[in-house]
């Protein structure tokens, strides 16, 4: 950034004001930045398997809900007994990292009954495709379909690649999703898994 600077070494104190704004707009800017953790107004927050991350605490207020898969119970500090909950059937999936050598894992968690269609693929932006409830974090043009099953009770469909032993595949990231259809569930699309060569 310019600023005049005058004969005795002081800064255009007008000017340099005026480029960086009152104090109250950048705050505004900063706040812009920062990432939000509530949902407000006519919001909705959907959860669908549990996580080993953390996650972190979200609130709710106005006219929000909650779409929680029957396998998700939601709970707090304050509880969500004010908050309305929309019980809705959704897919999930849980998966792993590997080493070279080892093997990737993706595992479907759906209605007994349901078609089940593993992709795997580079990570992508989220996609909607009509149809689909949820969006799509695949790369549309770097994914297989893997595996395709109907869902059964004792024996969920899973998907396995058995990573090559290259040291040239540290790092390498891959995205498993699956497509289900079944019908209680509809056509809904489940969380995106990431899997880590490591």
């Amino acid at each position: 950034m310019d600023h005049a600077v005058g004969a005795n070494g002081a800064g255009g104190g007008a000017r340099h004001a005026a480029d960086r704004g009152s104090v109250r707009d950048r705050r505004r800017r900063r706040q812009r930045l920062r990432p939000r953790r509530g949902v407000l107004g006519d919001g909705q927050v959907t959860a669908g398997q549990p996580s080993a991350w953390p996650i972190p605490a979200f609130f709710l207020a106005g006219t929000s809900t909650l779409r929680l898969s029957p396998r998700v119970v939601a709970s707090g500090p304050g509880g969500v007994a004010n908050v309305p909950v929309v019980p809705s059937p959704m897919p999930g999936l849980t998966g792993n990292s590997a080493a070279p050598g080892g093997t990737l894992t993706a595992v479907a968690a759906t209605e007994p009954g349901d078609l089940v269609v593993l992709v795997v693929g580079l990570p992508g932006a989220p996609v909607a495709v009509p149809g689909f409830v949820d969006a799509f974090a695949l790369d549309p043009a770097v994914h297989v379909f893997h595996t395709i099953g109907t869902q059964q009770g004792g024996a969920p469909v899973t998907g396995t690649i058995a990573v090559p032993n290259a040291a040239g595949l540290l790092g390498l990231r891959l995205n498993w999703q699956a497509a289900c259809y079944g019908p209680v569930t509809g056509l809904q699309a489940s969380n995106p898994v990431a899997a880590l060569v490591r």
